[in-house]
């Protein structure tokens, strides 16, 4: 829950410190560095990482690695569904490696070697974030109670038809930067309903027929 509250709020925040950012034009990445924006692509004048906005975003991906890190180590060891918490593990892995790609650029990296390194680790990251969450979101519909069960599925659906779309270069009117988001804030938004569900410690190991006959 955490974790994505966090991110949503960097990322508005970083957006407002960049000074010419364009949402529409531009990618979430490009918060942390111009050089993964999608529209500055010249080395080195594009790698140096705009201050403050892009240590808040880059902060803001360690910690929700951390955290989903952490939440896939307590549903392993409290839930049966073990496929589902190394999703989530993984998933924490897959954002902090979109983290740690910036941290060349951080230690004065500039050359076309660096840049092809950190955009590899980078677009491993984000891809595995991109593919894998929404397929978790939607797996939960098998063990999650109403309401929370068709908010995954609708979310996680969402998502993945957005990445679809964006991948494939359909951005219907929002462009690069705004379909982006498209995939980008359902995932957040079901990270912070999902952990706000389990914070009381509710039951995952509900069956769907029986949850559907309970409620």
């Amino acid at each position: 829950m955490i974790g994505g509250a966090w991110t949503i709020l960097s990322i508005t925040i970083a957006e407002s410190l960049t000074l010419g950012y364009s949402v529409s034009k531009e990618t979430i990445s490009g918060l942390g560095s111009p050089i993964f924006s999608g529209t500055c692509n010249e080395v080195p004048s594009c790698v140096t990482p705009i201050q403050p906005a892009s240590a808040i975003f880059v902060f803001a991906k360690f910690l929700n690695g951390i955290l989903w890190l952490w939440s896939g180590s307590i549903l392993r060891s409290a839930t049966g569904h073990r496929r589902f918490a190394l999703a989530i593990s993984v998933v924490g892995v897959a954002n902090i490696l979109v983290g740690a790609s910036y941290l060349p650029f951080y230690l004065g990296g500039t050359s076309a070697g660096v840049v092809v390194a950190s955009g590899a680790v980078h677009a491993a990251g984000a891809l595995t974030t991109f593919v894998l969450t929404p397929i978790a979101a939607i797996s939960t519909y098998r063990f999650t109670p109403v309401p929370l069960r068709y908010f995954s599925l609708v979310l996680g659906a969402f998502s993945l038809a957005a990445n679809f779309l964006w991948l494939t270069g359909n951005y219907f009117g929002l462009g690069y930067g705004g379909m982006e988001r498209m995939v980008a804030y359902p995932l957040y938004l079901w990270g912070s309903g999902f952990g706000a569900s389990i914070m009381g410690g509710p039951e995952l190991d509900t069956p769907v027929s029986d949850a559907t006959s309970s409620s």
